[in-house]
């Protein structure tokens, strides 16, 4: 976490998954729900367009790391 609040990463997309995975855990630990939660834009597109290729591939993703649901892509 240090890392890419350093600046050290400039990837976006790890950037994104790293502040998406730190505010899920935010929110779950103030019994918050994910309704109207902004994803990280580079994240969102990467699953998105993870979602378009491969809709398998897409839901292995989303078992393990904080994606949108597969409707709200629609």
């Amino acid at each position: 976490m240090q890392g890419v609040l350093s600046g050290k990463y400039n990837d976006k997309v790890f950037g994104g998954l790293v502040n998406t995975m730190v505010a899920k855990l935010d929110y779950d630990e103030q019994g918050i729900g994910m309704q109207n939660f902004r994803y990280a834009p580079a994240w969102d597109e990467l699953c998105h367009t993870l979602k378009i290729q491969s809709p398998h591939a897409f839901q292995v993703l989303s078992e393990h790391l904080p994606t949108r649901s597969e409707r709200s892509f629609r």
